[in-house]
């Protein structure tokens, strides 16, 4: 137990100094530091191009989101006077939040080679409260819509938080791009092993409600001492109702990533040159602190709820894919010598016990429930839930969708071969269809935003293919001989 807290130390503090240390990435614009005898180097991350589409991409978003449903009431007229209203706790976060990248990016936008840090920031700040503010003025004549100076408020607070940490989130993203450019070629499972950990960090806590209150805690301990078992896949929490069919199927998907992760940190502890027997009880001691962390953590939110069932059922998982991993090895000694084999055949377990619980989900689906779908604009159906519970949605969806697009690049990249934009996207697409269809097959409200979620989750996946894989030539300012 030592070791396991010395090494995820370890591993913690190297993630940090990689983060925040500029002097572990070379300069993107020198081929004095970092370059090969040809001067090829990777790509920068985050190009001005790069900049311009996210900034304008955000403020698209901030205009649909918050003019939907577009519907004009004729009872209003239009003013330039706005009230106060006590905002509900998810609206005040959320509307702090969906400004922040609004502000980031506006700054990274105006901000050019010698200009003042001041008047980047100023600017930015102005542009982002005076969309905040006209958003509000046009909804003073929608219908549905309140306006009010408290949403501008936390708009315009969201936005300077953006503008501050504009410079750390640039700095922190091409670092992170340079550890994870090296990692990739040096400790392919590590790195694996580490986007499965954000996965199910993101998965496991999403949206991120959390609610440390007193009566929340004491409701959520009590809920916890009520279950009837600690069996996995039995009783829900509270110990009265059993859980429906598909509920079970989602927590055996659930449990079953568990085992993914097990089995990447063992091979990633081979990798780093430990024992065949000490990389089993070190992958297995990774994925059973994060199975007990996520339901720890559990008890803070308001969506989740922490239940013991779910914990035994992790730590079987985690054992499972610890087991698999280990007898993989014992088999064949040198087989973490070959990432891109190992790899491919986990990329296509994953595919297969997607489709499987696909497959599984629509077998046991709920039915009975009336369809309803007002109107097919995206993120209609969802105009009535809490802003907080749509963003985590919109969040885990979009991690979904960009891990079925890396998957088709890795599959891609392992026959060396260059990615098409085509496929990566159209499959995105598909399964965000598939998923909707299952959606109506449930017959629940279906949200086309989905689709739109899926194409930025394929683009990105794109990006970021071109940006870890692809080389470019830096021009030498030394005149050649």
């Amino acid at each position: 137990m030592t070791s396991l807290i010395g090494d995820n130390c370890d591993m913690l503090r190297r993630l940090i100094r990689a983060t925040f240390d500029n002097r572990l990435r070379h300069d993107d614009r020198s081929c004095a530091d970092g370059g090969d005898r040809n001067g090829v180097q990777k790509p920068p991350i985050l190009r001005r191009r790069t900049i311009n589409a996210i900034a304008l991409l955000a403020i698209a978003v901030i205009l649909y989101g918050t003019l939907l449903p577009f519907q004009i009431d004729p009872a209003r007229t239009l003013t330039w006077k706005l009230g106060f209203h006590r905002p509900m706790s998810g609206d005040f976060v959320a509307n702090i939040t969906l400004y922040v990248p609004v502000g980031a990016f506006l700054c990274l936008l105006f901000r050019r080679r010698g200009s003042s840090s001041l008047s980047v920031g100023l600017l930015s700040v102005l542009v982002a409260g005076t969309l905040a503010y006209l958003t509000e003025v046009a909804q003073t004549v929608l219908v549905a819509r309140v306006a009010s100076w408290t949403d501008t408020f936390c708009n315009f607070l969201g936005a300077s938080i953006g503008v501050v940490l504009a410079p750390l989130f640039q700095r922190i993203l091409r670092n992170l791009h340079t550890w994870l450019y090296v990692a990739l070629r040096t400790q392919p499972f590590a790195a694996a092993a580490a986007a499965a950990t954000l996965c199910i960090w993101t998965y496991g806590l999403a949206p991120f409600d959390i609610r440390p209150t007193p009566q929340h805690m004491t409701r959520a301990i009590q809920s916890l001492y009520e279950a009837e078992t600690i069996l996995p896949f039995g009783t829900g929490s509270g110990g009265d109702t059993l859980m429906s069919p598909r509920q079970a199927v989602e927590k055996v998907a659930a449990c079953t990533s568990y085992s993914l992760l097990a089995f990447l940190a063992v091979f990633a502890a081979r990798e780093a040159g430990r024992s065949v027997i000490a990389s089993g009880w070190h992958g297995l001691g990774r994925a059973i602190a994060m199975v007990s962390a996520i339901e720890l953590m559990q008890l803070f939110t308001i969506s989740h709820v922490t239940d013991p069932a779910d914990l035994t059922g992790g730590w079987i998982c985690a054992g499972l894919g610890a087991m698999a991993a280990w007898f993989a090895l014992q088999w064949s000694p040198a087989l973490h010598r070959r990432p891109r084999f190992v790899l491919q055949c986990v990329v296509a377990m994953m595919v297969a016990g997607v489709l499987v619980w696909k497959s599984l989900a629509l077998l046991v689906m709920d039915v009975g429930h009336e369809l309803t779908c007002g109107s097919w604009l995206p993120l209609m159906s969802s105009f009535h839930r809490p802003w907080n519970s749509v963003l985590g949605d919109y969040t885990t969806g979009f991690l979904q969708y960009a891990i079925v697009g890396g998957v088709l690049a890795v599959l891609w990249r392992s026959s060396h071969r260059r990615p098409p934009v085509l496929v990566v996207t159209g499959g995105v697409l598909v399964v965000a269809f598939l998923t909707m269809a299952y959606t109506t097959a449930i017959y629940r409200p279906i949200d086309t935003g989905q689709g739109v979620v899926a194409l930025l989750a394929g683009l990105t996946v794109i990006g970021l293919d071109r940006a870890l894989w692809e080389k470019h030539t830096v021009a030498s300012s030394v005149p050649p001989p």
